[in-house]
């Protein structure tokens, strides 16, 4: 009998200790929540786990699902996390199902889109999910559960809001290129289809958001393009406004660090061809630097939104000093270095014609620094 009761309060000594150490996070039946938003620009459907933080589904318009467990006071640091499907208390007889192992290395575990419909399912079938780790420096396993008590009923708003999204996502609108035509005003169909998609996009986030008009040759624009960016941003406001865009949430902004962009908000970039008309070299010099390289891929980036079928036309030229024929092969030096810079960015030989005239067509006077160094250029045009 003595034998029998040291036996059991060893292994009741042992359950405590377990137990002690055990950490779980998990709404009661009775307190178990879940909370729907959305519109045609974002669903979500999230969780409140007392004492740990929130698990919140989300899918945004031109995306795919996720689920994010978020810590918002002190845990133990996860590393890797195991994601199972397990059933409640009155599923008898139910195993528990691994799902995924899940990295992280912050207090945010991030749930990829085809394992976050598995938790989806199985959240619908009344099962539970449940995040178990084992921390670092930290003895026990810690268990954070997703509960599926009062889910059906959100899922339901979720499912149909899902339905409603927009077919393009916000990156589709953001931060992207309004373009022109060299030296032009008109908005071009592919700009409105453009600018068309951003306003739906804004009205639909929301009353507060905005779209940014912002110079999207920042950096390397030219007396050209800064000429023309005040009639170009006027014509694509008259644009908007007539799409619908209450005036006021048409911001043009000098300075694009100056004003924050909510998420729910786009910034639209106003450009056309004139930074990269022109490559200009020092004296002997056949080399690329940085800025030049910069105004090259935004060349490729014009193409391939606003010429996709266009041909390149490289024409070279030099200045009048040194002899005739030592200025005609510096010229042909300076269309290969380009040429080869857009072969390697993909560029297909074919689509690239050149011509080299050495020191003859100048564009100014050979007299002076200043015209010399406008005459040691590469010209670009795109034809077709």
């Amino acid at each position: 009998m003595k034998s029998f009761n040291r036996i059991f309060f060893a292994l009741s000594a042992s359950l405590l200790s377990f137990c002690a150490f055990a950490q779980q996070y998990q709404a009661s039946f009775t307190d178990s929540q879940w909370e729907f938003t959305g519109n045609r620009v974002a669903c979500a459907i999230k969780h409140t786990i007392p004492q740990y933080g929130s698990g919140i589904f989300e899918q945004k318009a031109g995306e795919r699902v996720s689920f994010v467990l978020t810590a918002k006071s002190y845990v133990p640091p996860i590393q890797t996390a195991m994601l199972s499907s397990v059933a409640p208390a009155w599923m008898h007889n139910e195993s528990s199902l691994k799902l995924a192992t899940i990295k992280t290395k912050s207090q945010q575990v991030v749930v990829s889109s085809d394992v976050a419909e598995r938790m989806l399912q199985e959240l619908s079938s009344g099962r539970f999910s449940q995040f178990s780790y084992q921390p670092k420096l930290v003895k026990g396993k810690v268990n954070v559960v997703v509960s599926s008590v009062n889910f059906l009923d959100a899922m339901i708003q979720f499912e149909s809001c899902r339905q409603g999204l927009l077919p393009f996502s916000r990156q589709d609108v953001h931060h992207q290129l309004s373009l022109f035509n060299n030296l032009g005003t008109e908005i071009t169909h592919r700009n409105r289809k453009l600018l068309s998609k951003a306003v739906t996009y804004v009205k639909e986030a929301g009353d507060e958001e905005r779209i940014d008009l912002v110079r999207g040759t920042d950096g390397f624009s030219v007396k050209d393009g800064r000429r023309f960016y005040d009639k170009r941003v006027k014509k694509i406001r008259e644009f908007l406004i007539g799409e619908g865009m209450p005036e006021e949430q048409v911001i043009a902004l000098d300075d694009p660090e100056a004003l924050d962009t909510p998420k729910g908000s786009v910034r639209i970039k106003i450009a056309g061809p004139e930074p990269f008309k022109h490559i200009y070299f020092r004296s002997g010099s056949v080399s690329l630097n940085k800025r030049d390289n910069i105004k090259l891929d935004y060349l490729l980036e014009y193409m391939r939104l606003q010429k996709p079928e266009g041909t390149l036309v490289l024409k070279g030229y030099s200045d009048s000093e040194g002899p005739r024929h030592v200025n005609m092969l510096m010229s042909k030096k300076r269309i290969k270095i380009i040429k080869q810079y857009l072969l390697s960015k993909g560029i297909e030989e074919s689509r690239i014609t050149t011509k080299a005239y050495g020191e003859s067509k100048p564009t100014a006077t050979n007299r002076y620094p200043t015209g010399r160094q406008l005459n040691r250029r590469v010209d670009i045009s795109i034809s077709g």
